[in-house]
């Protein structure tokens, strides 16, 4: 009874429990308050509602009305964000003995709220709904149009997935696009010319309206993307953009949908489907609409294109159901190497929603490849040769990779140039990188702040001496290396942390060498001649080294509104305004971290990048440099790496050279070979930690022999 007074201060509070399909809303704390708009006790409201029960301590409510999120709110109830309204709608289902008929589970608004949302939709599945135990069936072909979220099945019956493949080929014509897949230039060589002739002549060619001229690689990487080999995966920086939507022009999709990155990157995909006349060429009353998480759900054009960003498309299933029913035809998914988890939310939504285009599919990433050949299963769904060219998932990851002991994955070497020449032949687009300008590597070694890292590992010691001496308590004696492994690799948060203190510690360096940079190149206005024609980007992993830099810097007399900060806390709007800032010039420093902006973005007014800290992967150290290192450079990139002497960051370089080498097995024309410390002793995280645990225990065992 003591809680009592407290739950009556917190107020009312819904939450959702129960199945997808019958959910319920669990009612606490109503008792002594009032409904804000009648002033009715709110004991009294709640057995108004259409299907309501008591039970000890609580109400449940199974159904509330049209509109259970309002209804709630309106009563002064606290409702767990985005729960009820994801199930309070009614749910399209089917009946599987009737195909002709669709099942609509009321779910929260009710059998009489569910008639009154499909008498606003529909008229004539209002007349012919039949409610039958506690569900409202619909004719299947009225039901295709209602605005309410699809189950699985639902989908699999009223609306199949399309049955696009792969164009068939003559075996000339595979030939000829094989050829054009690794093309630079339509008249390369005359056989590519013959080949362009005659792949145009079977799949078109690119509309007159087309109002941006592309190179002749991008000409080429179209064609043949039309043709088959729908995985578009040039280096970054060559102008991928271009290539997918003169695909998607080519191939005379009228609706198409394209999923990226959110902001900056939507941002630029907006740009250039404007730029290239497909948002108005598409065809009737088209259209291009970027979908928001902040905005609501607009209404869908005729035809054109639809953004809309990854992480949306993965949060929102009702918003992939919307965009399914408008039945899109071209589909194209911006770095797809951020769908390589296959259970992943985001890779199941991208695959579920590539599924539902009738027409060409396309994957887009200049880093197929991040580490083990089992990353690109979802990819290679997307486009469709997951089936067509490996026989499916389980095939393709036993073929090329073996599974450990320990559920991950790592590659067959021996099999990685059977699987590059197969990738050659039927997949993809892949050329080396050609820049008038090049790229190089310088390493720098500093000493790092001995506290910082003297913390960071004590900490770490304490967490591995408790385990030892546990393991000694219950054994009698220290743990073997299997016991060791098994537990390192349950604690790589550890190394994480060893990782991120490497970071600090030479913050305050970099910052200091940073305010000479600004010293020497900032102009003493932003707004002075040209702006900085030499501004430098900082690359960091973690927001802690970030912000840590960024502080360092705030002091410095030319810091103030010249410094620009982006994590992954900086909200979209702000990142796009910070990278437009820089390319314009008006930002002489830009302080990023890798995973928020290594992909998707242009940043060639500088020529210089800092790396404070590196990816345990080549391929995303690579996408960072390469910001910068793509088409519109003018000048030579410098990359000078910060390695902290003694740190982890030496181990770091040996995990970047030992997976650059499969990568070269994979990968031709890439930029993989990013490490620029000789490599040792190439141990993974968990054999990292392995190693600091044999030496606690050597130090451990030494203090009690001493102690005997």
């Amino acid at each position: 009874m003591a809680d009592e007074p407290a739950r009556r201060r917190r107020g009312p509070v819904a939450r959702l429990s129960g199945p997808p399909d019958e959910p319920t809303i669990r009612l606490t704390g109503l008792r002594g308050h009032r409904h804000p708009g009648t002033g009715e006790l709110l004991t009294r409201w709640v057995r108004s509602l259409p299907r309501v029960r008591r039970t000890a301590g609580t109400w449940e409510v199974l159904a509330v009305g049209a509109d259970p999120a309002a209804t709630l709110s309106a009563a002064g109830v606290q409702v767990e964000s985005g729960t009820v309204e994801a199930a309070g709608g009614p749910l399209l289902d089917t009946d599987p003995g009737d195909r002709d008929h669709a099942v609509l589970r009321p779910r929260l608004t009710g059998v009489a709220g569910c008639l009154d949302q499909i008498r606003h939709w529909s008229v004539a599945a209002a007349a012919a709904a039949d409610v039958r135990d506690g569900a409202v069936r619909v004719p299947s072909s009225l039901a295709r149009d209602l605005p309410f979220r699809w189950t699985a099945s639902a989908h699999d019956v009223l609306d199949p997935p399309a049955t696009w493949t792969l164009p068939a080929l003559t075996p000339d014509l595979a030939a000829s696009v094989r050829r054009l897949a690794s093309a630079t230039a339509p008249d390369e060589t005359p056989q590519i010319a013959a080949d362009f002739r005659a792949l145009s002549a079977r799949f078109g060619t690119l509309p007159a309206w087309f109002a941006v001229e592309l190179d002749p690689h991008q000409h080429t990487g179209a064609l043949a993307a039309v043709a088959g080999h729908t995985a578009l995966v040039d280096p970054p920086g060559v102008g991928k953009s271009l290539t997918v939507l003169a695909a998607l022009a080519i191939s005379g999709s009228a609706r198409s949908v394209i999923v990226s990155p959110p902001h900056p990157v939507i941002s630029h995909w907006h740009r250039e489907v404007l730029r290239s006349g497909l948002a108005d060429h598409a065809g009737p009353n088209a259209a291009v609409v970027t979908l928001d998480a902040g905005a609501r759900t607009p209404v869908l054009p005729e035809s054109g294109v639809v953004l809309v960003p990854d992480t949306l498309l993965a949060a929102r299933p009702e918003l992939l159901d919307r965009i399914a029913q408008w039945r899109p035809v071209g589909f194209a998914v911006d770095e797809a190497h951020r769908c390589k988890t296959w259970t992943s939310l985001r890779s199941r939504a991208v695959r579920r929603l590539a599924r539902r285009c009738s027409g060409i599919r396309l994957a887009v990433t200049g880093t197929p490849m991040l580490a083990t050949v089992v990353e690109m299963a979802p990819l290679l769904a997307v486009t469709g040769h997951l089936d067509a060219v490996f026989g499916g998932r389980a095939a393709f990851q036993t073929t090329y990779a073996r599974e450990t002991r320990y559920g991950g994955w790592v590659n067959r070497r021996r099999e990685l140039p059977k699987l590059r020449s197969l990738l050659d032949e039927h997949v993809w687009v892949r050329r080396p990188k050609i820049l008038p300008v090049g790229k190089s590597r310088r390493v720098v070694f500093v000493d790092p702040d001995p506290r910082i890292v003297t913390d960071a590992y004590d900490d770490v010691h304490r967490t591995i001496d408790s385990f030892l001496l546990r393991q000694r308590h219950r054994t009698g004696d220290w743990p073997d290396r299997p016991i060791c492994l098994q537990w390192a690799r349950g604690q790589l948060g550890l190394v994480t942390q060893l990782r991120r203190a490497a970071g600090l510690a030479k913050s305050a360096v970099i910052a200091d060498r940073a305010a000479a940079w600004l010293t020497d190149h900032a102009q003493a206005t932003p707004a002075a001649a040209d702006g900085c024609g030499r501004p430098l980007i900082i690359w960091t992993w973690h927001r802690q080294v970030a912000d840590a830099i960024a502080a360092a810097l705030a002091h410095h007399p030319l810091a103030a509104d010249r410094v620009g900060v982006i994590t992954g806390a900086t909200p979209s709007t702000e990142r796009t305004r910070l990278c437009d800032a820089y390319q314009a010039g008006r930002l002489p420093l830009l302080v990023c971290s890798i995973p928020t902006v290594g992909v998707g973005v242009t940043l060639t007014r500088g020529c210089d990048a800092w790396m404070a800290e590196t990816s345990w992967t080549p391929a995303e150290v690579s996408q960072a440099e390469d910001r910068q290192w793509r088409r519109g450079q003018s000048r030579d990139v410098v990359v000078t790496t910060f390695i902290g002497v003694g740190t982890l960051d030496e181990r770091v370089q040996d995990s970047l050279g030992r997976k650059a080498d499969d990568l070269d097995q994979v990968l031709t024309g890439g930029d993989n070979q990013v490490a620029v410390l000789n490599r040792s002793n190439r141990g993974e995280r968990a054999e990292l930690l392995y190693k600091v645990v044999a030496d606690r225990v050597a130090h451990l065992e030494g203090a009690r022999r001493r102690t005997a």
